[in-house]
């Protein structure tokens, strides 16, 4: 299990197959509170996904998706990204937006608690992963915290930095 930010950065560094790791609580709650997308997902036994909310983001809000949107996974749902499935058709649409704000006098963790209880969530760092790879975690409910952008943008700064050091002239 992770212990820090320090940690989820260095994780599948050379790796393009990226992240599907369990972070404990507290870590999940300070990647939320500092406005990481996330997803509230259930795998369930016999080949069903259900979902509870996903973040969503506007230039100047952060918002959260309550949803109940469950199906079967198909064939052809398993390559896709989670994100894809909530807004697949064949996935129900009900649900309603809250909103998180930043100066509400409550963290972000705290505001989406008072609309999902988070308590038995699982709390997952994913990146890069089809849902064919999430379904393969064991029956349960998770909260999956989406990093591939902060991985890509450390990628993007390591690969810069590099190509710089390059560019320097030998003395």
């Amino acid at each position: 299990m992770m212990k820090g930010m320090e940690e989820m950065l260095c994780m599948d560094w050379g790796k393009e197959g990226g992240i599907l790791e369990e972070v404990g609580k507290e870590l999940a709650e300070k990647l939320i509170n500092g406005g990481m997308p996330f997803m509230l997902i259930h795998v369930e036994e016999d080949g069903e996904i259900s979902f509870d909310g996903i973040t969503e983001y506007d230039f100047s809000e952060f918002q959260m998706n309550v949803s109940y949107r469950a199906g079967t996974i198909t064939d052809g749902m398993k390559g896709l990204k989670l994100d894809d499935v909530f807004y697949h058709d064949n996935f129900g649409t009900d649900g309603y937006l809250v909103y998180l704000k930043k100066d509400a006098g409550k963290s972000f963790w705290k505001q989406i608690g008072e609309e999902i209880d988070l308590s038995g969530f699982s709390c997952y760092l994913y990146a890069e992963k089809s849902v064919e790879e999430v379904m393969g975690l064991p029956a349960g409910s998770y909260l999956m915290i989406e990093c591939g952008g902060i991985m890509r943008k450390m990628k993007e700064m390591t690969n810069r930095g590099n190509s710089h050091k390059g560019n320097r002239k030998q003395i």
